[in-house]
């Protein structure tokens, strides 16, 4: 057990080289989608609870009426669960490894109002640790018994209960967020579309036409001469170089 838990540990410790947590979402998961006709919602919706279940999120609260579907809380993938996607990013699975999370689904896809044809579909899915009392090590065997009901608390409890565990809400995973939206929609056929009163992505204005007379005028640029070639004669007088004047009568040698 030791072994096995030694070399989970280094696996998860791999995945997390390189990777660093991802960033908390500052808002929600949610997009507008065109839904024409009531066939068209039937299908998103079906879609939706088909997506969550081959993930594995079994769904615990279905109101069809208000458009409102949550899922149970699922322990979340190993690093051996490879038939398993319910974590979407290499930190995620790794920490899923290394301790108890959990994850359950929100999602709330209400039906078009008279005379809309589009609706808002939102997505939550929220991560849970466990929280357990501290647990007495007096001898080497006793951790075989970590994740037991046997050893005392450190608080001074002789034996902690199952009771005594609970889970705590850590925050939203947004990759896998984004994922069950994809999935959803791929399976539905749907694609987003821009919320109402949102403007078009502003598109590039055309330059205006050049004229010949508002561009500048080249400049003639003044060339170095080329060098004479041997074949073109004799160099010009004003080329040649200037003969060198005798020396004063005084300075020549005897």
């Amino acid at each position: 057990m030791a072994r096995w838990m030694g070399v989970a540990g280094l696996i998860a410790a791999t995945g997390l080289c390189g990777c660093h947590q991802p960033a908390a979402p500052v808002s929600p998961t949610t997009v507008r989608v065109e839904l024409p006709t009531a066939e068209d919602y039937d299908r998103l919706w079906s879609a939706a609870r088909e997506s969550l279940r081959e993930d594995g999120y079994l769904a615990e609260l279905v109101d069809r009426s208000q458009g409102r579907l949550s899922t149970r809380a699922v322990g979340s993938q190993h690093f051996f669960e490879f038939w398993r996607h319910d974590v979407e990013t290499r930190y995620d699975w790794a920490e899923a490894t290394l301790a108890p999370i959990r994850r359950r689904v929100d999602l709330t896809l209400p039906q078009p109002e008279e005379s809309v044809t589009s609706t808002q579909l939102t997505l939550s899915v929220i991560k849970e640790r466990l929280a357990s009392p501290d647990r007495q090590f007096n001898e080497s065997g006793a951790l075989f018994q970590f994740f037991g009901y046997v050893l005392p608390s450190t608080t001074g409890q002789a034996q902690i209960r199952p009771e005594d565990d609970r889970w705590v809400e850590i925050g939203r995973d947004a990759a896998m967020e984004a994922y069950l939206l994809r999935r959803i929609l791929a399976r539905a056929a749907v694609s987003p579309v821009a919320p109402q009163g949102e403007a078009p992505a502003p598109q590039p204005e055309d330059e205006p036409a050049k004229h010949p007379e508002d561009e500048p005028v080249p400049q003639p640029v003044d060339e170095p001469a080329p060098p004479p070639h041997p074949e073109d004669g004799p160099a010009p007088t004003s080329q040649l170089a200037a003969p060198q004047e005798p020396p004063p009568i005084g300075e020549r040698g005897s």
